[in-house]
C-alpha cells in the first residue's frame, strides 16, 4: 500500500508490474462529478498510455455509481487491456483500475469481474 497525502489517495498497487490499483478519494467543499471525473480520466488515459477509449457503461457497486471504461493502450511498450471503474457517491469516489497483458484478456477480465463484485467501501 502507498499511503495518500493531501494531493493523491490512498493506494493499493503492485508498484513493479502496476496490475491491480484501488484508490479512494474525497472531494472538499463539494460533491464529486463522476461526468467530470471520467472526462479527466479518459484524457489521463489517451495521453498516457496512449489509450483508445473501447467502451464506456453504467456500473452500480454497493450503493455507488459511476461508470466501467474499457481502453485499449500502451503500458511500456506492451498492448494492455485497461479496465478503469469510477463509482462515487456525495463526496467520496473510488477508482478500481487493472491492467491486462493482450494474451490474459479473457481470464483478466473475469478475474476484475470477480474483484469489484466483491469490493465494498470503507
Amino acid at each position: 500500500m502507498t499511503p495518500g497525502s493531501n494531493k493523491l489517495a490512498d493506494q493499493f498497487d503492485d508498484s513493479f508490474d502496476h496490475f491491480i490499483y484501488v484508490s479512494r478519494d474525497v472531494v472538499t467543499g463539494g460533491s464529486l462529478s463522476i461526468s467530470l471525473t471520467v472526462s479527466h480520466d479518459i484524457g489521463t488515459y489517451k495521453s498516457h498510455y496512449h489509450a483508445k477509449l473501447l467502451s464506456k457503461t453504467s456500473i452500480s457497486l454497493q450503493g455507488y455509481s459511476g461508470k466501467i471504461l474499457v481502453f485499449s493502450g500502451k503500458d511500456n511498450g506492451a498492448s494492455v487491456l485497461i479496465q478503469h471503474i469510477i463509482i462515487g457517491k456525495g463526496n467520496t469516489a473510488y477508482f478500481l483500475t487493472m491492467f491486462s497483458d493482450r494474451t490474459h484478456i479473457s481470464a483478466d477480465k473475469a478475474l476484475f469481474k470477480t474483484i469489484y463484485r466483491t469490493w465494498k467501501p470503507t
